[in-house]
């Protein structure tokens, strides 16, 4: 991992879903990035274990395995008596998620996602993370599973500090 001296000790995410990805079986794939500065730090890209009904609900699960990942890595931090500079923002693409984390109102058609609602809003609430939109274009964790152009993939490599030689 390069970590530039000048860097910032602020841990920021980037998490997206692929929904019904797979033919066979019509899950979806989650997939997330974190940085701390301007630094990779964890990434992951993975089939969900559940189908997901909506894109939404895909995409909630994305953001419930990536707010989990920032929790993780912020006890670490704490328990290596690191600080992290200023509070974690989490980008997501998905409107109507964000929509459903910043205003937890439970309906019978998101009742069995509840627990990653819960989870979510539990964080939220207690301003653990932050969550902004990004724009489909602009977000990192694309680079993990769909096709780009050669130019948004330079873009994505020098955003996260990798070398493309």
């Amino acid at each position: 991992m390069f970590f530039h001296s000048m860097s910032s000790l602020n841990l920021e995410g980037y998490v997206d879903t692929n929904w019904a990805g797979f033919p066979n079986s019509q899950k979806s794939t989650t997939k997330w990035c974190m940085l701390i500065g301007s630094s990779l730090l964890s990434w992951k890209c993975k089939k969900q274990p559940r189908i997901s009904k909506s894109s939404m609900e895909a995409e909630y699960r994305s953001m419930s395995a990536g707010y989990s990942e920032i929790v993780w890595i912020l006890r670490l931090m704490a328990e290596l008596h690191i600080s992290v500079d200023g509070s974690t923002t989490l980008h997501a693409v998905s409107t109507t998620a964000i929509q459903k984390a910043t205003n937890p109102v439970h309906h019978k058609n998101t009742k069995h996602i509840e627990v990653d609602c819960h989870y979510i809003g539990e964080l939220f609430v207690g301003q653990v993370i932050n969550l902004q939109h990004i724009m489909s274009h602009d977000q990192l964790a694309n680079l993990f599973t769909k096709a780009i152009t050669r130019n948004r993939h330079q873009f994505s490599l020098s955003k996260l500090m990798l070398l493309d030689k």
